[in-house]
């Protein structure tokens, strides 16, 4: 397995880059030929499969309400707009940065609010701020749908000398700016595979700031205390399984709400499942006064009961 791959989302939080190691027995079981990312993200698991030696992967299905994160998408197949976002991003870091953040910072909140925003534009804006941003972070304001970024001042000094270059992509992309538009069904007669990766959901119910189990949201519409969080955190699940999906793997906090949910749907659908610990979260995780993070990264594994998996998954080492 290579070491690093190509992003389409440079510094972007949540990538799950991290945990490419920790499912290489997964990713390597089969001859995956489409993956869904209802969450996409920066599509790294996607990139990868597309990026290995043995390249099976044909077709990406997958959804994001980020606009420059569907901007950027829409340009990784087609190349005339690959050369607009060329373009744009050279001549933006031609300027001084002071002078061209707030226009960034502008087009990228605007993109939220008006979706006719021209998503060239919203794609390079995100690219930009998330390069000179602390920890590719683009974060709200907790009171508004303005952005509150913290800049890398190390970053900035690159300012200029950043270069961009689309990896592969796929033969098909189906895109979409809502999960729940997601064709499951598309192609269940081919190996797949679904990264579901939606945004972390906390303890339910009105979290304080000061509470130990209050998260900040990391990035614009992200409630992790809401009730409809939790809910994209299991119906994509079960329209997986429901669609025969050959492996999915479901990441989130560990609750025993959430475990029990998954334990149910893998029983419903002839599944077996698998928990295992992932990455220790960095991103505000359980309030600044807790030495120890108050939530635990987790992800789940589920697939036939007759799938080789089975066997590398039951491997005590692994858990």
């Amino acid at each position: 397995m290579k070491n690093a791959i190509q992003p389409l989302v440079p510094r972007i939080p949540g990538s799950k880059q991290a945990h490419l190691k920790l499912w290489k027995s997964i990713l390597d079981a089969h001859s995956y030929k489409t993956m869904y990312e209802p969450f996409a993200g920066g599509l790294t698991v996607s990139n990868y499969l597309l990026q290995r030696d043995t390249l099976t992967l044909e077709t990406v299905v997958c959804a994001d309400i980020d606009p420059s994160l569907l901007g950027l998408y829409e340009a990784w197949t087609t190349e005339h707009l690959q050369h607009q976002v060329y373009g744009r991003f050279h001549n933006w870091q031609e300027y001084p940065i002071k002078d061209v953040l707030k226009h960034l910072t502008v087009t990228y909140e605007q993109a939220w609010i008006d979706y006719e925003t021209n998503t060239i534009d919203a794609a390079v804006a995100g690219l930009l701020l998330r390069y000179v941003s602390f920890n590719g972070k683009l974060a709200p304001n907790a009171s508004s749908q303005r952005l509150n970024i913290d800049f890398s001042n190390q970053q900035i000094t690159k300012w200029g000398d950043f270069n961009y270059t689309f990896p592969l992509s796929p033969n098909h992309l189906y895109l979409y700016d809502d999960q729940k538009l997601i064709p499951w069904d598309l192609f269940n007669s081919q190996p797949s595979i679904a990264i579901i990766d939606p945004p972390y959901v906390g303890t339910v119910g009105n979290v304080k700031y000061r509470d130990p189990d209050f998260i900040r949201p990391v990035y614009f519409k992200h409630q992790p205390h809401a009730r409809e969080t939790l809910t994209m955190a299991f119906f994509p699940v079960e329209e997986a399984l429901s669609n025969d999906i050959t492996v999915a793997i479901a990441c989130n906090y560990y609750s025993d709400k959430l475990n029990d949910d998954y334990a149910s749907l893998a029983h419903d659908y002839g599944y077996r499942i698998f928990n295992f610990d992932g990455i220790p979260p960095k991103l505000n995780n359980g309030g600044k006064s807790q030495r120890e993070p108050y939530y635990r990264d987790s992800y789940w594994v589920f697939c036939n009961p007759g799938d080789p998996l089975v066997t590398i998954l039951s491997d005590p080492d692994l858990n």
